[in-house]
């Protein structure tokens, strides 16, 4: 006799559709072991997100810093650039240089930081750009100063000197006093001039300069050596008039060096709240997922332990039921079956080994009417036996 397997709700023909119960046991063991797969790799791939991200933002906290530090490293040097100009000396020279080359290796690190910012490379390139041509302008600046000499005895200072000695003697010698206080008149113009740049005192120096010179015609030593003295300075009006260009280069590269730095700043520190604000949402946004995968793997587990529990004990139960009934004597009652599994398969044995006992019950019956029958007919052929003996 075939049993087959009757309508169950569509949720449990689904989730029962192994044949046994060690399957079913192993679905429920290998479920577990992918939802927890899920989500520790899950976990992983939120904490690189998060790591990442985290990355980022020491980065835009560096390039802040150095931002910073480059801005407080040119204030620096401006104000030994200011200090230079007044009192020109080699030691401050070294030092701005010094600097100089520090700002250049923080510019390089700045870039590092913000090497996958395109725009922020734009300004940084600015600064860069800037730092050089005031690199340049600054090296021209102490080469002309060097040319001019930082003190009385070097450069066009010392020539000058020279020159001035060989005019003082030869106008002592000529024993022109007037012209000599003329010609002292004119050195302390120079000095004034070479101190403070002031072009009044040079203007003041040439038109002076211009009377003496006619009073050394008749004197050949006097006026080559005058003529000499007046081309030396006018080669140091021409050098500082040189450096006075230079400052207002200095004072333009400055300011784009600062509005560079400043642009790098603020667009750093608005890249950074964009970033904390966006790690804010996306971990939010990470947990909320990682909350909904648990859940749905809870409820799976659940759901399928739960189907897997009812189906076992709805088999149990109705093979309980089913013995009880054949145990009262309904030979005619069998075992609704409900799994492919191992209880199916004892629910089916158990239903042929009631048609066995249905049909032996039968033959006993069969035969102990025929028995009955037989001891009948016995008895009634005895009875008419004795009839007829008597």
């Amino acid at each position: 006799m075939e049993y087959k397997i009757p309508k169950y709700t569509k949720l449990c023909k689904e989730v029962l559709f192994v044949k046994s119960i060690k399957a079913k046991i192993a679905l429920i063991l290998i479920l577990t072991i992918l939802g927890l797969t899920i989500f520790f790799s899950f976990n992983i791939f939120s904490n690189n997100l998060i790591e990442d991200a985290s990355k980022q933002e020491d980065e835009l906290s560096n390039g802040v810093y150095a931002a910073k530090d480059i801005r407080v490293t040119m204030m620096e040097i401006r104000a030994l650039e200011q200090q230079y100009l007044k009192d020109p000396q080699q030691s401050t020279a070294d030092v701005i240089k010094t600097n100089l080359e520090n700002l250049q290796n923080g510019i390089i690190d700045l870039e590092k930081d913000f090497k996958n910012s395109p725009e922020m490379l734009d300004n940084i390139h600015k600064i860069d750009f800037s730092m050089l041509k005031y690199l340049q302008d600054f090296q021209h600046l102490i080469n002309l100063y060097e040319k001019i000499g930082y003190t009385n005895n070097s450069g066009l200072r010392k020539e000058s000197n020279v020159a001035k000695k060989q005019v003082e003697t030869l106008l002592n010698e000529s024993g022109n006093k007037n012209t000599l206080n003329d010609f002292l008149f004119i050195t302390k113009l120079e000095n004034i001039y070479i101190s403070t740049h002031n072009g009044t005192s040079y203007n003041e120096l040439l038109s002076t300069s211009s009377i003496i010179s006619s009073q050394f015609k008749d004197n050949h030593d006097l006026s080559t050596s005058y003529k000499k003295y007046e081309n030396i300075v006018k080669n140091l009006a021409a050098t500082i008039r040189e450096v006075g260009q230079i400052q207002a280069n200095f004072d333009t590269s400055a300011m784009n060096i600062a509005n560079a730095v400043k642009e790098v700043e603020t667009k750093a520190i608005e890249e950074k709240e964009k970033l904390s604000e966006s790690v804010t949402k996306q971990n939010k946004q990470l947990s909320l997922i990682l909350i909904v995968i648990s859940v749905v793997i809870i409820i799976a587990l659940l759901s399928i332990s739960y189907l897997l529990m009812k189906s076992i004990q709805k088999s149990i139960t109705t093979l309980k039921y089913g013995a009880q009934k054949i145990g009262a004597g309904d030979l005619n009652h069998r075992v609704e079956i409900y799994t492919n599994d191992e209880i199916g398969e004892l629910t089916v044995t158990f239903n042929q080994m009631a048609d066995n006992m249905q049909k032996t019950f039968l033959k006993v019956v069969s035969t102990a009417e025929q028995l009955n029958a037989s001891s009948q007919h016995l008895a009634a052929i005895s009875e008419e036996t004795t009839a007829q003996s008597n």
